[in-house]
């Protein structure tokens, strides 16, 4: 399986849905792909899936370990300083959702499965949506035993 072109994959699916909605499209974000890409084998290899690592590392930990900034205006005075999503599924493996058993068998189908996830979670999606956002990078990792974890980092 190809990484980079599941990410590829998402990015554009992600913009599809932003432009269904009136919304601007994202640019991609090779920054961003870094952290997120780091963010996702680090789940990976230490067994965790949450926004912040067993050693108490969050997203803003890992923008600045990355030499990243973030500062998004918001026109009301605010900023926003960056924001993530993670997602976690299997490839090539039966995956029992709430609409059923899915089989991810190749790279559009995971990367088509990592958005739906997304959009089917209020806050996943109201975080995508949000109209403030300039850029994104994406970040696959998937084990030996087909565990994939994915990283969506915005600016």
């Amino acid at each position: 399986m190809n990484r980079t072109r599941v990410e590829r994959l998402v990015h554009r699916y992600i913009n599809d849905e932003r432009t269904s909605r009136g919304l601007s499209a994202l640019s991609y974000d090779t920054g961003l792909q870094e952290i997120a890409r780091y963010h996702s084998r680090d789940m990976a290899t230490n067994g965790y899936f949450a926004h912040t690592s067993p050693d108490g590392e969050t997203m803003s930990d890992r923008y600045a370990t990355f030499g990243y900034q973030c500062r998004v205006p918001t026109g009301t005075g605010t900023y926003y300083t960056g924001g993530e999503n993670i997602a976690q599924t299997w490839f090539d493996t039966d995956v029992q959702t709430g609409s059923g058993i899915v089989h991810y068998r190749n790279e559009s189908q995971l990367a088509h499965g990592l958005v739906t996830q997304w959009m089917n979670s209020p806050e996943h999606r109201d975080n995508l949506l949000l109209q403030y956002w300039n850029n994104e990078g994406i970040g696959v990792y998937v084990t030996d035993n087909g565990k994939v974890y994915a990283t969506q980092d915005f600016c």
